[in-house]
């Protein structure tokens, strides 16, 4: 079988993805602690545990996503809708919960299962996301441009992470929570879109004929 050629549509469509994982990683290490220490009522001590058990979290689920990925080829599911593209299907219509982070006055709990479940759903989205280029190319030029843009990608998100609620804190005011809720509807709603993307411009290898390249 004659391996499908890869083009710049591919290597954007793939790397508009990373708004996921550089752009979000900026928003909650630039503003989450202060959001909830300022908003929420969560002393600094509280915040930052947080982020420490999140850490446990993902030494547990992140193994676990790669086993399941990688395992799934031989099922129904990973035939028809592939073994990676099932998770970023997923992951779509979940990837808006990002804005439950930021609503402010909510118990501690309440913080500690939100961030959870987004890390979950980031998990799901990077982990599969990440070996792609693998998957669409053997050829190591190819792979240097899907690389490219990426990079490309990240660092633009990380400047609309930084700008952007810059801008709606002009507009509202620094001491009004709605900032961060509004700026992680539509980050959530931004990270739904550039997935999509990946999902139209990407493909999985396959092994046999029988199986549908996806």
């Amino acid at each position: 079988m004659q391996e499908r050629k890869t083009g710049q549509v591919n290597y954007w469509g793939w790397g508009a993805g990373d708004l996921v994982g550089a752009g979000i990683t900026a928003v909650t290490s630039g503003w989450m602690i202060y959001f909830y220490t300022a908003f929420c009522g969560l002393s600094a001590a509280e915040a930052g545990s947080l982020f420490a058990i999140s850490r446990f979290f993902d030494a547990f689920t992140c193994p676990l996503i790669g086993y399941i990925s990688d395992n799934l080829r031989p099922t129904w599911v990973g035939r028809k809708l592939g073994r990676r593209k099932i998770f970023l299907l997923i992951a779509i219509p979940l990837m808006p919960s990002f804005a439950l982070m930021w609503v402010s006055g909510q118990t501690f709990l309440y913080y500690l299962c939100t961030y959870l479940f987004f890390e979950l759903i980031y998990n799901m989205v990077l982990i599969p996301w990440e070996t792609f280029p693998a998957e669409m190319t053997k050829d190591y030029k190819e792979k240097a441009k899907f690389a490219g843009a990426r990079i490309l990608c990240a660092q633009a998100s990380a400047v609309l992470a930084s700008y952007l609620p810059t801008l709606i804190i002009n507009y509202l005011g620094k001491d009004s929570a709605n900032t961060f809720l509004i700026n992680g509807a539509i980050f959530g709603g931004l990270a739904s879109l550039v997935i999509l993307l990946s999902v139209i411009f990407t493909w999985e290898r396959f092994d046999n004929e029988d199986e549908k390249l996806v």
